[in-house]
This record gives C-alpha cells, structure tokens and sequence, in this order.
C-alpha cells in the first residue's frame, strides 16, 4: 500500500515539474495575462483538473513557476563556480571569472525575459518581487561572498566585508545591463569581447574602492 501510494506521489511530482518547467516558458515568452490554462495542458496533455489539483489556480502556477526559475538559476551559477577551480589564481584573474559569468548569465535571451516579467507583474504581485528577492538575489549573493571567502582563505588574506563588496562589485557589474534590458525593446546582448571589456573595467573599481593589493 505504502509502494503504491509513493509511486502515485512520484508521478505527481514529475508531473507537476513538467507543468512548471512548460508554464515558466509560456509566461516568459507570452506574458502572465496572455498565457492560459488550456495552452498549458495542450502542451503537457492531462487535464485542467489536474492543473487545478496541483496548484489550486493560474497566479499559485505563475508564482510557483517563478520560484522553480530562480532556484534553477542559483544552483546553476553554484555548479558553474564549483566546476572551475577559480581561487588559485590572482584577485583580478579570480574577479574575472566571476564577473564574466554573471554578465553572460544576466544577459541571456531568457534571463532578460524573465527581469522584464517581474517588473511588469511585480507591482500586481509584490510577493512575486519578495520570492525573487529571497530566493535568487539574496542566494547568488549569498555564493558570490561565500567564494570571495574561500578565496581569502587560500590566499590567507583578510579583506574586510566580504558581503559588502560582493553586492558592490555585482551592483556596478550588472546594473547598466539591467536597466536597459528592461527598458530598451530591442536591446542586445553584450558580445564577449564587450563582457570581457566591462568586467576588467569593474574590476580596476573594485580594487580602488576596497583597497585590496593584487596577490
């Protein structure tokens, strides 16, 4: 009975990710307002009732499929950091590579859909702005200080607010980017050698503002 009754459970559970995962694009790509139901059980077949049974109605799935992107969007950054070593090198060589893969990330095609949708259903939605806050803001700082930690402790240095500095060098990183993502209809992406510009750029500010000596 106890089998039965887990098995039952995991298929809800693959089931109510796949509508979150089709959800999500659908609200990227088409807005809160004209995303239905009906387009979303085309697309993952079942039947309202069940999109109903799991979410009870169309904003908890707007709100849970926000939550799923965000965590998505954490734990990637955290797997891209953990599979490159990058506390070895100098300070500079250590800021570079974070930078350079938070402008990519930022400025992707779907990052900047997804900015765009939290300000236009952020104001109707405020907890929407409050997820977004807890669970990706406060999260990739949270990894952005814990490696500036990691490297003050292999390189036995003692740089002072680590957290601080972190939303310091991101805030100057990304900010111009994001204003003008959301602002800009046709705005494109930064090339790489444009990425790679602005983060050495940001870099040579974050080291006169925090007074750190190259390593």
């Amino acid at each position: 009975m106890k089998t039965n009754q887990r098995s039952k459970e995991n298929k809800l559970d693959i089931r109510k990710e796949k509508i979150i995962q089709v959800a999500h694009s659908f609200f990227l790509k088409y807005g809160y307002e004209n995303t239905s139901l009906q387009m979303i059980v085309k697309e993952t077949g079942g039947s309202l009732a069940t999109i109903y049974e799991l979410f009870k109605n169309k904003e908890n799935l707007f709100k849970q499929s926000m939550q799923f992107n965000f965590r998505s969007f954490v734990e990637e950054f955290n797997a891209a950091l953990q599979d490159n070593n990058i506390t070895q090198g100098s300070m500079k060589d250590f800021l570079n590579t974070l930078g350079v893969r938070i402008l990519e990330k930022i400025t992707s095609e779907q990052s900047i859909a997804l900015h765009r949708l939290i300000v236009i259903e952020g104001y109707k939605y405020p907890e929407l702005l409050e997820i977004f806050k807890n669970e990706c803001v406060e999260q990739s700082i949270k990894i952005f200080t814990q490696k500036l930690q990691d490297y003050q402790t292999s390189k036995e240095l003692q740089i002072g607010n680590l957290k601080e500095y972190i939303i310091f060098f991101v805030n100057t990183l990304i900010s111009p980017y994001l204003w003008d993502s959301i602002t800009i209809p046709n705005f494109k992406p930064p090339t790489k050698e444009e990425i790679e510009k602005k983060v050495n750029q940001n870099i040579e500010i974050f080291m006169i503002y925090t007074k750190i000596k190259e390593q």
